[in-house]
């Protein structure tokens, strides 16, 4: 029981980490994107944006918590092992989940944008935002630049931490059943 919540404990950073920035993803973007999509700035203040937004977020949490409830069942009924195996897929499941519901949303504005006939008679005009950083709105604070240093940082002292008890020979394959082979 003891590994498994070594492991748990180390995964649950992470994991609430893309979490909250998948959930969060729409409005973290600028104002004139929503889901990877050019839109006018005041479209991303109207309900059929919002209407996206949630669409858009009711899907990310029904394809990330089920996968999230298998792990936690496996975490209490499974055995160190599975639990294991099953770690390595789910961060494959969730980005596969992730970069899908993102391309769905995607697929869905760009729609409703041709729909709508923003582009109409219009021509394309790119414009350099040459505002200080500080007066620009909806820009993430300085302090979540933070947190993949944070990471790095941590990652770099546990390995020169745990360096001198690491063998001499370090198995380079590994078996189905994470047995040296």
């Amino acid at each position: 029981m003891t590994h498994k919540i070594i492991l748990i404990a180390l995964m649950l950073p992470g994991i609430l980490l893309v979490f909250f920035i998948g959930f969060f993803i729409p409005s973290l973007s600028r104002e004139n994107i929503l889901l990877g999509v050019n839109v006018p700035q005041s479209f991303k203040k109207s309900n059929e944006a919002k209407r996206f937004i949630r669409l858009y977020q009711r899907n990310f949490l029904l394809t990330v918590c089920l996968p999230t409830l298998l792990y936690i069942y496996l975490f209490f009924y499974g055995t160190f092992l599975v639990l294991m195996k099953y770690t390595i897929i789910y961060v494959f499941i969730i980005i596969f989940a992730m970069a899908l519901n993102h391309y769905i949303g995607f697929k869905r504005v760009l729609k409703f944008k041709h729909k709508s006939n923003w582009t109409e008679n219009k021509k394309q005009i790119i414009v350099a935002e040459l505002k200080k950083r500080s007066e620009i709105t909806n820009y993430p604070p300085r302090y979540l630049f933070l947190i993949p240093l944070s990471i790095i940082a941590l990652t770099l002292l546990i390995t020169w931490r745990k360096y001198p008890y690491l063998p001499e020979k370090i198995p380079m394959y590994y078996n189905i059943n994470f047995e040296v082979d």
